[in-house]
């Protein structure tokens, strides 16, 4: 759907994590936690068109018991500098996390994925054709992209964080 509608929509991913003691705590432990980080300081660093790169490589190669050494070849292969995401996540990783975690919270999203169109919280169905109608209802004026039709298979998420 983003493929299909990215530049038509203001798209922000977000993080549903929890903050302990100053620790970011993930719905799937520590990795996914790491990895929330890493990809929050993608998106902080490189924007959101470098961030699918990354994400699409990770789903596709990466799994949750291997991420801390697979994301180094996400990164590589999609042009970003492991350097400064390390960076990113040592200086500001948690204080992103405590920003996603206030508006998670405040929202009461609890899972993934959430869609929130305009404001409005998403309770259909999880697949690209419903995603894409959803969205495309929420326009005043719809693109004309709204009139193709994406994969309405539902299709097991491929990557584990």
């Amino acid at each position: 759907v983003y493929e299909l509608l990215g530049s038509k929509i203001d798209f922000r991913p977000h993080f549903i994590v929890s903050i302990v003691n100053n620790s970011v705590r993930s719905l799937h432990g520590p990795n996914e936690a790491k990895e929330d980080m890493r990809q929050a300081c993608i998106i902080d660093v490189y924007g959101i068109e470098k961030w699918w790169k990354y994400v699409d490589y990770v789903n596709n190669n990466c799994s949750l018991s291997n991420i801390n050494t697979c994301w180094e070849k996400a990164a590589e292969s999609s042009g970003i500098d492991k350097s400064k995401i390390e960076s990113c996540v040592s200086e500001k990783g948690l204080e992103l996390m405590k920003e996603e975690f206030q508006l998670t919270s405040s929202l009461g999203i609890s899972a993934s994925p959430t869609l929130i169109i305009n404001g409005n919280l998403y309770r259909g169905a999880r697949t690209p054709e419903a995603f894409k109608s959803a969205i495309c209802n929420a326009f005043i004026e719809k693109p004309e992209e709204c009139n193709q039709t994406v994969e309405s298979q539902v299709v097991a998420s491929k990557g584990n964080c």
